[in-house]
């Protein structure tokens, strides 16, 4: 007997999709951008049930998902995602990991306080909490200091162009708010997915030049993350191999990074250390306890790890993005924390 199956068409491109990713180790066969594209579309839109969705992701992360794919994912979302233009020279992105910090207190949501003080327009993206880590988040960080985490376009550019603020945080909630509500569908799935990896990217605010700082881990993703940060109109990226995946680095570790200009990418590794760099205070050591802080606190001890993370991963973005030497970045993000000037900042956003 003869079985009928009606499906629809986005069914049909799903079992096209699935049949061709997910067919054992070292098997899967990629798909087109257009398909990664329509798929993507489709999940964001809510017209794929949730065995079909977790199947296209899972089934692109075990295969490892290729440059194509990566653009067809990234095209979905970054229509799906709002954006506004804004009156300024230049403005910096910190694309931190959306889900958090789980082995130490992150000092990334001062960053955008101190390069404020320092001349520079900063946002800051992320969501309260998602998987797979559901580590401390600069949403949470701000919501224990009373600080606004709702934040439309309008009012963080009002914020940015505020000569006593100068820094804004925006939630994926109003960035993208198709992609905020697979939170709980990306829960379910456990494991890391290409929305993980390219959510960080997107621009709400546009200004006339747009600076990506944003922090990896693994050696693969550099050259992907340059790629696509040229797709989403960055002229200029800065990738920081750090902690946790973040963009503050490891303080007694060689410094790593990549630099996007261009559209071309280079790699900028350097073997000393920030600590040697920057002739930071040494001998310290990172706590592992993971607590929401006030800037104040930071800034009260200049000899703990916290505020040399938060002196070394400042300045280095500064000398990036103003062109100037280390040394010289050093003396401003200093003179910002100890001026009292970036907490003022940090209070008025």
């Amino acid at each position: 007997m003869t079985i009928n199956i009606k499906r629809t068409t986005t069914e049909t491109l799903m079992r096209e999709i699935i049949s061709k990713i997910a067919v054992g180790p070292d098997r899967g066969k990629d798909i087109t951008k257009q398909e990664a594209y329509q798929a993507t579309k489709a999940l964001l839109n809510g017209k794929l049930d949730e065995t079909h969705a977790a199947l296209f992701l899972i089934g692109l992360r075990m295969k490892s998902e290729s440059m194509l794919e990566y653009t067809g994912i990234f095209k979905a979302i970054e229509e799906s995602a709002s954006q506004v233009e804004i009156d300024l020279p230049n403005l910096v992105y910190l694309a931190e990991p959306y889900d958090g910090y789980k082995r130490g207190t992150p000092v990334a949501p001062y960053v955008p306080a101190v390069l404020a003080a320092c001349g520079v327009p900063t946002i800051i993206q992320g969501v309260h909490s998602v998987g797979p880590k559901f580590g401390l988040t600069p949403h949470q960080t701000y919501l224990a200091n009373g600080l606004s985490v709702n934040l439309t376009a309008k009012q963080a550019s009002k914020r940015l162009h505020d000569s006593n603020c100068g820094w804004a945080y925006m939630d994926q909630s109003r960035v993208c708010p198709k992609l905020y509500a697979l939170g709980p569908f990306r829960d379910k799935i456990v494991k890391r997915s290409a929305l993980t990896t390219l959510e960080r990217l997107l621009i709400p605010i546009k200004a006339e030049n747009n600076h990506l700082v944003l922090g990896y881990v693994h050696k693969a993703y550099p050259k992907i993350y340059g790629s696509i940060a040229s797709m989403a109109g960055f002229d200029k990226a800065l990738l920081i191999k750090g902690l946790e995946g973040g963009i503050s680095p490891a303080l007694n570790k060689p410094l790593r990074t990549f630099e996007m200009s261009d559209n071309k990418l280079s790699r900028k590794g350097i073997d000393e250390t920030p600590i040697d760099l920057m002739r930071l205070h040494t001998g310290i050591k990172t706590r592992k306890s993971i607590r929401l802080a006030h800037i104040s606190g930071v800034i009260q001890e200049p000899k703990s790890a916290k505020f040399q993370m938060l002196l070394a991963t400042s300045a280095l973005i500064l000398s990036r993005v103003k062109d100037i030497p280390l040394n010289r970045a050093v003396i401003l993000a200093k003179v910002a924390l100890e001026s009292g000037e970036a907490e003022i900042r940090f209070s008025n956003m």
